[in-house]
């Protein structure tokens, strides 16, 4: 995996506040979510995990902790996986924005926004499979 570009490693540093300001206020959140509240929490933990991602720290295997954990959260709550899966895409979406504003060339852009999407893609796949498979039968 390449190494993705250090100034828009800084650039989602510097942002991390603004970024996860426009997330939250673009996802959809059921008012009797019991963990509406640590979704903020798990947006930045992911931040966190992106960014670890990007310098080679941590492979996507190491998500499976947090996805099992949103899954769970996602079936305490009694919401569709969807709307889990519509805020992922959210998130994805604005870090993407910030990336088309910022990136010095089309080679640059192409492909931070393709470890973007290995990362969340997956994410997602994990966190949609943990779901599943703790759902009681």
């Amino acid at each position: 995996m390449k190494e993705t570009n250090t100034c828009f490693f800084s650039l989602l540093t510097a942002n991390a506040d603004l970024l996860l300001d426009k997330i939250m206020k673009n996802i959809k959140v059921q008012p009797h979510d019991p963990h509406k509240d640590k979704i903020a929490q798990n947006a930045l933990q992911l931040h966190c995990l992106f960014l670890a991602y990007t310098k080679n720290e941590i492979g996507l295997t190491d998500l499976e902790e947090i996805a099992k954990k949103i899954a769970l959260q996602r079936l305490e709550a009694d919401v569709d996986i969807l709307e889990f899966i519509y805020n992922t895409n959210v998130g994805t979406k604005e870090m993407i924005n910030l990336l088309e504003k910022y990136a010095a060339s089309e080679s640059e852009y192409t492909g931070i926004k393709e470890q973007i999407n290995e990362f969340f893609d997956f994410f997602i796949y994990l966190t949609v499979h943990a779901y599943y498979t703790q759902q009681p039968e």
